[in-house]
């Protein structure tokens, strides 16, 4: 599939700069010679000695070429480009996904979105922000800013420079300005020209020009947080605050191999200090079905020594939590599970749990270990994961009976397997939208189980009603954010310029 294309991308660009060249493509054992040549020919369209992503897939897949076209064609400025982005994201959150685009009636079929994110979704976190559509519409200019982009710290510098090139200070810049005052060289004048000239009329004023100036080529993902020792153990630390969640890793481990870190990243942002200990020194990678490596790693008197003497006093003296919530996937379930046995711990989310199988192995009793849990939890569970902790399984029974089981949820989902949240192949719509719900479920569960005494908790009901639209103030109107602004300002924008051409 587009996915196996995209791994085998990777795997050939082995300087990892987004291109591919005849010597990285003849080094690898995946084309001979003559499947080379036919590549170059069919796919190097600009001629410049390299395949990039798009080129690449669009010689294996014509179709994608066919669908770039038509997500393209109309798109001719980064003004154009940021205003198709807008409307696509339906929820406003600065990202596309499948199921956004999908919503979009009959205007884009499901392989023609399959492509988009193929080319697009550089970080393959199965949606696309602005920088990776950018990419896409507007793929050679982009490059180009980035490139010159970061002789500019901040928006001021990037004024102070428009200043000094507007020699005839009437507030715009011409190509002729741009070629004698600056440092740029002419392929990044016309790559500024390109992305900065909307109305065609040869001229960028300052808000274009800082558009242009802030507009960056996507980069493969990076991580937020920091690997930090504490006395014998590695933890990877991001985000902050006083509600901590610390999440249990899978047998793969800590290291970030599959997409915990990505996820631990994301989680971040919502406000919490979000940490993953090393709970598998040098013994990560085994299998969850090799009994013998399992009691070798699972023995809870060692790993809870972790957490009495090393973990939960970093945690609450020098990270200052004052509320905590575990996570666990896979195997982590089990040290989730554990872990939500103490007081300190005020909820567990579990995700594609292995405990029964950890639990059989260590020759434990399952319900005495879910019995010992003192805290609400949320299962979620795929196809293919152990009844025991699906609705209607012992985990389920055993919780539903507590004090705190009716703040207890189970979520089963049939259409995705195990394995799904950190190594499912986001190009599949069911697994990206079924990780994605999955990771805000977790959220939006932790989110009022997760308050501490003294808390300053502002309720919906004090935040400011929406106004009717007779009681707007037009004077503090924010035209940048109300979609209807947006696309009165941008069809506007093209019936002034179809103006101009017709008077000309």
């Amino acid at each position: 599939n587009l996915n196996d294309v995209k791994k085998d991308f990777a795997t050939i660009d082995t300087n990892g700069d987004g291109m591919i060249s005849r010597e990285e493509m003849g080094h690898s054992d995946t084309f001979n010679q003559q499947e080379i040549d036919a590549l170059f020919t069919l796919g190097d369209s600009n001629s410049d000695g390299e395949i990039d992503l798009e080129e690449f897939i669009g010689v294996l897949y014509p179709m994608v070429a066919q669908a770039m076209f038509k997500f393209t064609k109309d798109i001719h400025t980064v003004d154009d480009a940021r205003f198709l982005f807008q409307q696509l994201d339906k929820d406003g959150d600065g990202l596309l996904s499948m199921e956004e685009m999908r919503k979009c009636g009959t205007r884009f079929n499901a392989k023609e979105i399959e492509a988009l994110f193929a080319v697009g979704d550089i970080n393959n976190d199965g949606e696309i922000d602005i920088n990776e559509f950018l990419n896409v519409m507007c793929p050679a200019a982009t490059t180009v800013i980035a490139r010159i982009r970061s002789q500019f710290p901040s928006p001021l510098d990037i004024e102070a420079c428009f200043n000094e090139i507007d020699i005839d200070h009437d507030g715009k810049i011409t190509k002729c300005e741009l070629t004698q005052f600056s440092t740029f060289n002419e392929q990044e004048i016309n790559a500024v020209f390109d992305l900065g000239d909307a109305d065609r009329d040869g001229q960028i004023d300052l808000n274009e020009f800082i558009t242009v100036m802030t507009t960056s080529s996507p980069v493969p993902y990076t991580e937020a947080g920091e690997t930090v020792k504490v006395g014998d153990l590695e933890i990877y630390k991001v985000g902050g605050g006083a509600k901590c969640v610390i999440w249990c890793h899978d047998l793969a481990g800590f290291s970030g191999v599959d997409r915990i870190r990505q996820l631990a990243d994301k989680m971040a942002t919502s406000g919490y200090l979000v940490v993953i200990p090393n709970f598998l020194p040098n013994q990560e990678g085994g299998s969850l079905y090799d009994q013998e490596y399992i009691k070798s790693v699972s023995d809870w008197n060692k790993l809870r020594d972790v957490w009495v003497e090393t973990l939960y006093p970093w945690i609450r003296d020098e990270m200052g939590a004052k509320s905590i919530g575990v996570v666990g996937v896979g195997w982590g379930a089990y040290l989730a599970t554990r872990l939500s046995s103490y007081g300190e711990v005020n909820a567990g989310a579990i995700v594609n749990p292995s405990t029964s199988v950890v639990v059989e192995f260590m020759q434990e009793d399952l319900y005495e270990l879910y019995e010992e849990v003192s805290s609400p939890q949320l299962y979620t569970t795929a196809r293919d994961d152990c009844p025991n902790e699906k609705h209607d399984g012992l985990a389920y029974k055993i919780f539903k009976s507590c004090k705190f089981g009716q703040q207890c949820e189970f979520h089963d989902l049939p259409d995705v397997f195990n394995g799904y949240l950190l190594e499912g192949d986001r190009s599949v719509e069911c697994i990206a939208i079924q990780a994605k719900r999955t990771l805000n479920n977790i959220i939006a569960f932790f989110k009022p189980l997760l308050r501490y005494p003294g808390e300053v908790i502002i309720e919906e009901s004090d935040l400011p009603k929406a106004k009717k639209f007779a009681e707007v103030d037009l004077d503090y109107h924010s035209s940048n954010t109300c979609r209807m602004c947006l696309e009165v300002s941008h069809q506007a924008h093209k019936s002034e310029l179809k103006s101009a051409i017709r008077s000309s």
